[in-house]
């Protein structure tokens, strides 16, 4: 099995306790496992039991020092919302869309257009540090008035992405220019906030300011007030047609039983919402030109007794069933 297009790809997987394999005989009985023997493919499962969309960045891509190379073409799979669906905190779909978002256009773009803010051509004004913990790299600010400013390249008109970190309690905020213009203005926390069932307080956001001809242009990114921090990451574009992209495989929430109180079974409304921020942002970034795909799960995996260890979890044959939804997605 496996397409020409796989050939020599890296592949890594992202998620919750579905993804890692939670209650399986052994975690390599966990779809990402299964898609590697069937592709030919060496697999990191980088999953993480109870995982959220705000945990994808800090607890597991960037710990990871995930930043993909057109010198190494990848694969991804990224499968969460299980649990952010079954806490349905009043409003939260706004955050997770701001954290998932942020990951899957981080996986899709790759490092040939990013520019770092720690990268030699960025320049600062009115002081500032850079937080190399957990590999952000991010240049952090905590004087009103302070900026940075990140040289990018954009090839075709199209929008330009400013990767932020989210923090819980921070509050401070800035706005965002292109050549001098203020386009927009954000902040460092959200509302409601970013915690998770896992106490992560911070996460990553993505900015997109869409419209930007092509060209050599300067976003700055300027700290508005104080106190608080603005941790700057990242600025990229989509690359221009034709080059080896990222493949990125984005799940939706798969069924769970019907019985079960999680938010996902088959008539809950929970678990609809998260599904289209999800589909929302794989028709955003698609649209962007990053090779950004949708899998629907359910088309597959239908929560049964048959393919369930409990009320959620996938058993060996669900795994298969899941296995089967990314590989359709593929070909």
């Amino acid at each position: 099995m496996g397409g020409v297009h796989l050939n020599g790809k890296l592949f890594h997987a992202y998620g919750d306790s579905i993804t890692y394999g939670f209650l399986l005989p052994s975690t390599r009985d966990a779809y990402p496992y299964l898609m590697a023997a069937d592709l030919g493919l060496t697999v990191n499962d980088n999953a993480v039991n109870g995982a959220q969309a705000c945990d994808l960045s800090p607890n597991q891509i960037f710990p990871n020092n995930d930043n993909p190379s057109i010198a190494s073409p990848m694969l991804y799979t990224v499968m969460v919302g299980t649990n952010d669906a079954a806490r349905d905190i009043a409003g939260y779909t706004d955050v997770f869309a701001l954290c998932h978002q942020a990951a899957i256009a981080w996986l899709g773009v790759p490092a040939e257009f990013k520019v770092l803010a720690n990268a030699p051509t960025v320049t600062h004004s009115g002081g500032g540090t850079t937080e190399a913990a957990n590999n952000w790299n991010a240049w952090v600010m905590s004087q009103q008035g302070s900026s940075i400013t990140l040289p990018i390249t954009v090839s075709v008109t199209g929008p330009i992405y400013l990767w932020m970190r989210i923090i819980d309690g921070d509050g401070a905020t800035y706005s965002y220019s292109v050549d001098g213009n203020i386009l927009g203005n954000g902040s460092t926390s959200t509302t409601p906030v970013v915690k998770t069932s896992q106490s992560t307080t911070d996460s990553l956001a993505l900015i997109r300011i869409p419209g930007i001809s092509a060209g050599v242009h300067k976003v700055t990114v300027t700290m508005t007030s104080g106190p608080g921090t603005v941790r700057t990451i990242a600025a990229g574009v989509p690359p221009q047609s034709g080059t080896s992209l990222p493949e990125v495989l984005v799940g939706d929430i798969p069924y769970a039983l019907n019985t079960a109180s999680t938010g996902c079974s088959g008539t809950a409304t929970a678990s609809l919402r998260y599904i289209a921020e999800i589909q929302k942002t794989v028709i955003l970034l698609n649209g962007d030109g990053l090779n950004v795909s949708y899998v629907p799960t359910r088309k597959f995996f239908f929560g049964t007794s048959a393919e369930l260890e409990d009320q959620v979890h996938p058993n060996p044959f669900g795994q298969g069933e899941l296995r089967k939804a990314y590989e359709a997605s593929i070909y």
